[in-house]
């Protein structure tokens, strides 16, 4: 029953979604197969938007943000302004929170390739 901008919103965001919700399925799907990383989000199959988070044991969210860009993949660390949940309930402070990655319309699966070998050889240093 929508029309005109209305329409043409829903629209462009529903192709964004389609267009995303592959790589960062993807991208879950390989940083759940690394030993020590730990995904935080809704189960799969649940409603989520392409944002990942995630840590890996014993280290610092910060280092693993500086590494990612270094090698031109711009990521976010920290709390993100979910100070309770990040630091008292998950707690996480002292590694310095998650790690997040957002994908846009501009990303591509070599980039999710790229990515997930990054985050490998950051646990293999």
């Amino acid at each position: 029953g929508m029309t005109g901008k209305r329409r043409d919103i829903a629209a462009g965001m529903l192709a964004i979604d389609a267009y995303e919700e592959p790589m960062a399925a993807k991208l879950r799907a390989e940083l759940r197969k690394i030993e020590g990383l730990t995904l935080y989000g809704p189960p799969e199959g649940y409603p989520r938007t392409s944002t990942v988070s995630f840590t890996i044991a014993g280290k610092n969210s910060h280092d693993i943000a500086e590494f990612m860009a270094e090698r031109g993949i711009f990521v976010w660390d920290g709390d993100f302004y979910a100070i309770e949940i990040t630091n008292m309930v998950l707690k996480l402070a002292e590694q310095g929170g998650l790690l997040r990655i957002g994908l846009a319309p501009y990303n591509t699966m070599a980039d999710i390739e790229r990515t997930i070998q990054a985050v490998k050889d950051f646990v293999k240093e």
